[in-house]
């Protein structure tokens, strides 16, 4: 959601001459950002999905049940269960930063332009109204 417009913004307010190293630097944050989130993410899983886990032994063991005594379908559905609740808390958690995201880019307003900068019409050559 935010590498378009962030390129966009700053191939529009870069030099015609930098044009080359801004869009080179903008490819290299960009998949150093990506790397970032997908590691985020994972965390953010394994964290979840360890914490389920903990809690649906410690609700088996106040219920008087054991790992040791259960059924081998028993104990696959517990796994699925609490890996399907950790990608459930990891997508509600993105949710809520997506929703922040927008909100913000609600909130992000043109800058003005400064005297000296041309306009489009200026900008464009004259052969190309010709």
């Amino acid at each position: 959601m935010m590498m378009m417009p962030m390129n966009t913004h700053l191939l529009n307010k870069a030099p015609s001459n930098l044009v080359n190293r801004v869009t080179s630097l903008t490819n290299s944050m960009q998949q150093v950002i990506t790397s970032l989130a997908v590691s985020t993410l994972v965390t953010i899983l394994t964290a979840r999905t360890t914490a389920r886990g903990t809690e649906m032994q410690e609700a088996a063991a106040a219920a008087g049940q054991s790992a040791a005594g259960a059924s081998q379908e028993a104990l696959l559905l517990a796994k699925q269960t609490v890996l399907s609740q950790g990608f459930a808390d990891t997508f509600h958690i993105m949710m809520f930063v997506a929703l922040g995201g927008a909100v913000l880019g609600l909130l992000l307003r043109r800058g003005r332009k400064s005297e000296g900068e041309p306009t489009k019409e200026q900008a464009v050559p004259e052969i190309m109204h010709g």
